[in-house]
């Protein structure tokens, strides 16, 4: 379980750079695949934070990972305690991979 921060603004789970989302899945290329846009591209407010039971979700998080040749990737699963989601043009990358040795 790892605490996320996301850089992904335009991501309808992220909130002040904390993800939301119960958990997430990260593809075998290192990408978000929970990464959502948001409908309308503004930032969360506070009613959805309610709705999405914000403030119980900002613990641990559960990370499904499916990128086999990052060296924190035990059984599909993360093994990092913290995680950073970067920005890209289209897609939400997995700062925090490191390539197995």
């Amino acid at each position: 379980m790892a605490k996320i921060k996301c850089l992904e603004y335009d991501c309808k789970y992220n909130y002040s750079e904390k993800c939301i989302k119960n958990g997430i899945e990260v593809s075998r290329e290192a990408i978000c695949d929970s990464y959502d846009v948001k409908d309308d591209g503004s930032p969360i407010d506070v009613e959805f934070g309610y709705e999405e039971e914000f403030f119980s979700n900002l613990g641990d998080k559960e990370i499904v990972c499916r990128c086999t040749s990052c060296k924190t990737n035990k059984n599909n699963c993360c093994t990092r305690t913290h995680l950073q989601v970067g920005e890209s043009e289209t897609t939400a990358k997995c700062d925090s991979y490191q390539k197995r040795d």
